[in-house]
């Protein structure tokens, strides 16, 4: 893996970068001198920065998986080593300090990986990215969705839409990456269909509700989709009747009215004369 991304490396280093290569194809095409200043200064620079973006993670993500990958192949081996009497006091000295040190350099890699959330981050950026490559490149070659807009006018337009909107969904999409939710997961659903904070990765959906006419012999569903998943009421023309409902009274038992002369008198002593 390490070999690779070196590879990789060193030809995006020695290639032509973007910025060379899309500016020459930009120079072109029959654009206003306005609308190419555009796209150079905000097009290109925003590639330029999320290029940026990419190549940091893209080493932290490779040099931290590596060194958690490899520190806890020595520690078992070293350890195991140790337990086997076969070594001097002084080599066990000197290997117990070794695997201190790799156990300190992977609690520390896998804190820094984790905490940060670099896992998440370098698989957005790539994502991303290679968004704003396709773009760029349906743009010049005139393809996908640019391909029936003959006025490039027209086509400028919808280019600097689209790469707004996936300006934003990356931005919309960088406090997701700080919850516990796999970042294919979040890259998936993106911030059109919210993930629930229980229940897995089911997107939130708004329940239908039906409006029951007066008339009891005809039931009717009075909601339209409008294509994008969620439902929008229509206006419909329901008459309210008040229903009177009688229900019987409670029955309250009458209790004995009793007086004073309806009590037993108390018997007066009499005195001895």
């Amino acid at each position: 893996m390490i070999l690779k991304y070196l590879f990789s490396s060193c030809g995006m280093i020695f290639a032509p970068s973007f910025k060379s290569r899309f500016s020459k194809l930009l120079d072109a095409m029959p654009l206003s001198r306005f609308e190419k200043d555009i796209i150079k200064h905000r097009y290109i620079d925003v590639v330029t920065a999320a290029e940026n973006d990419y190549r940091r993670t893209c080493i932290m993500f490779i040099l931290l998986t590596n060194i958690i990958s490899i520190a806890g192949v020595f520690i078992t081996g070293l350890v195991s080593l140790d337990r086997l009497d076969m070594i001097s006091s002084d080599a066990s000295t000197a290997l117990f300090w070794v695997v201190w040190s790799l156990s300190i350099s992977l609690t520390l890699s896998n804190k820094w990986l984790y905490s940060f959330n670099i896992h998440k981050k370098y698989v957005l950026n790539v994502t991303t990215l290679e968004k704003f490559y396709t773009e760029g490149w349906c743009f010049v070659s005139g393809i996908d969705r640019y391909k029936n807009l003959t006025d490039y006018n027209a086509r400028f337009k919808l280019f600097c839409t689209r790469v707004e909107r996936i300006k934003m969904k990356s931005l919309e999409s960088m406090p997701e990456m700080e919850s516990n939710e796999a970042a294919s997961d979040i890259l998936a659903t993106g911030t059109e269909h919210p993930v629930t904070a229980t229940g897995g990765n089911r997107p939130i959906r708004k329940s239908r509700i039906t409006t029951v006419k007066s008339d009891p012999t005809t039931l009717e569903d009075n909601i339209a989709d409008d294509g994008n998943g969620d439902f929008i009421d229509e206006p419909a023309d329901i008459s309210t009747s008040t229903v009177h409902i009688d229900l019987p009274q409670p029955v309250i038992p009458q209790q004995p009215v009793v007086t004073l002369a309806d009590l037993p008198q108390p018997a007066t002593p009499q005195r001895p004369e």
